[in-house]
């Protein structure tokens, strides 16, 4: 019953959307949420106090794990300022117990191609300008997308299914470079970015440090409204 009350909320709100229907409502719910979603802003991290110039923003162990993550390789696919880079990954993490044989893009790649709200699709209100999804091949079996790792400490549980509990479990699976070939709890071969590398337990803790550094200390909040550009008259 809740979920047969979503349309008439929604049309109430939205209106019926480009032709009507259900999916246009949907559509313009989302736009919605994302346009409401990119007007909050987190406050500082403890790292970008410390890029600023606060040497006192990061703890020594903290220095101790950037130092780390850029040696041991993590900056090439967790780059940029939004510590990712965007692109597909197969690190061998993991599926969840109930899914059996999760494919990450192999299958994710065809189903956003055929769906109608994809960025090219008849409901974008810039088709032209969006990506295309991509198509999948044999090698993006058990990719996924790297994700960012600003506010990396509140997004417990990690992996693409949410199996690892800590930022610790996380670290060490990465650093035995995923599970290994013939662990039938993931899938694809392991990206050549992701060897394994020696990691004691004062480097791991090292690395947890700089990553709950990368989480904001300050409660997110809305940014100020853009100002008025209209004409006067």
């Amino acid at each position: 019953r809740l979920r047969q009350g979503y349309g008439p909320a929604l049309r109430a709100a939205l209106g019926q959307g480009r032709g009507g229907g259900d999916l246009a409502v949907i559509a313009d719910a989302g736009k919605a949420l994302g346009a409401y979603v990119r007007t909050l802003a987190p406050g500082p991290a403890p790292f970008d106090r410390w890029v600023a110039g606060d040497a006192h923003a990061l703890s020594p162990e903290a220095v101790r794990g950037l130092a780390l993550f850029l040696r041991v390789g993590c900056v090439r696919c967790h780059s940029g300022a939004m510590f990712s880079d965007g692109d597909f990954h197969a690190v061998r993490f993991p599926d969840a117990p109930e899914v059996v044989g999760d494919t990450g893009r192999t299958e994710g790649a065809p189903r956003a191609r055929a769906h109608p709200l994809r960025g090219d699709g008849p409901y974008s209100d810039a088709p032209d300008e969006a990506f295309p999804p991509p198509v999948a091949t044999d090698e993006d079996l058990g990719r996924f997308r790297t994700p960012t790792l600003r506010g990396v400490a509140l997004t417990a549980p990690y992996g693409h299914a949410g199996t690892l509990a800590t930022l610790e479990d996380v670290v060490r699976l990465y650093a035995q470079g995923g599970l290994p070939p013939d662990d039938t709890r993931a899938r694809g071969e392991r990206d050549v970015f992701a060897e394994p590398f020696p990691a004691r337990d004062e480097d791991v803790s090292a690395l947890v440090a700089f990553l709950r550094a990368l989480t904001p200390d300050a409660p997110v909040s809305e940014t100020p409204p853009l100002p008025d550009r209209a004409p006067r008259r």
